[in-house]
């Protein structure tokens, strides 16, 4: 697969997911590329994060978000992404409670 290919891929994957929110989903779910603060504001760890989180849409909204996902990342890239996702609830018994940012699968 090209470049142009999967670039049209992901527009219409992107266009689909924006089509699926409501207004205000819309507006949290897309940040200004000319906001470097907040573009360049990326973390491996739990923390507050601008944007829409999984937890916040219905399952629709989810599987557009994942095919947006998938759309940029290798089938192994993607099921690796999956496992990390799915990891969470464990991470979150072994580090315990008290934590300021838990951890939550669906704050992805």
């Amino acid at each position: 697969m090209d470049q142009a290919d999967t670039v049209g891929r992901m527009a219409e994957a992107a266009s689909n997911f924006l089509a699926g929110l409501d207004a205000k989903g819309q507006q949290r779910a897309v940040i200004d590329f000319a906001d470097t603060v907040e573009r360049e504001n990326w973390h491996y760890i739990p923390r507050d994060r601008a944007g829409l989180p999984l937890k916040e849409m219905d399952e629709k909204q989810r599987q557009l978000a994942h095919a947006l996902v998938a759309t940029g990342v290798s089938a192994q890239g993607y099921e690796k992404l999956s496992t990390i996702i799915s990891l969470e609830p464990i991470l979150a018994e072994l580090e315990g409670g008290g934590r300021r940012f838990p951890r939550d699968p669906e704050l992805y």
